[in-house]
């Protein structure tokens, strides 16, 4: 309930604007739910996430480094999605199929490659912190490349 008060609240809040009463109170449910949630795990036998993996510095970096490379990636492929239907009036389908090839695929084959790179080198080294930063350097790399392309665009 927690995350679909937040996506509501985010779409509420395009539709009626920041000043809705709707949009900030569906914020707020979704903040008072997590904390709850948060809460009721803290005192569970057998929690979902124990906190003390959260509280790990080195785990919480990776955490967060991971949602941080996954929200812009997502981030990036909404975009695309977006330019190219409304700046190039793509049809769904001609949609789908240009973002899949010219987002998708390469960032898939990316991620592959990284993961079969890293999987060798954190088992021999023992060292998840360089892993991690490499894996970061190269979607920010992605997404470099994604934003410098230089397509004709009124969006």
């Amino acid at each position: 309930m927690s995350v679909f008060s937040l996506v509501y609240g985010f779409s509420n809040a395009e539709t009626d604007g920041w000043d809705s009463i709707l949009t900030w109170g569906m914020l707020s449910v979704a903040g008072i739910l997590l904390v709850a949630f948060v809460l009721w795990q803290r005192q569970a036998a057998h929690p979902l996430l124990p906190l003390a993996i959260v509280l790990d510095r080195n785990r919480a970096a990776a955490y967060i480094s991971i949602l941080i490379a996954g929200a812009g990636m997502f981030g990036i492929f909404l975009f695309v999605t977006y330019y190219l239907q409304t700046s190039l009036l793509n049809t769904l389908a001609a949609t789908a199929a240009t973002n899949y090839v010219a987002a998708n695929l390469p960032a898939t084959a990316a991620v592959a490659a990284q993961a079969a790179v890293e999987s060798y080198a954190v088992a021999y080294s023992g060292a998840p912190d360089s892993s991690c930063s490499v894996a970061l350097w190269r979607c920010s790399c992605f997404d470099v490349w994604v934003t410098a392309s230089r397509w004709p665009t009124n969006f």
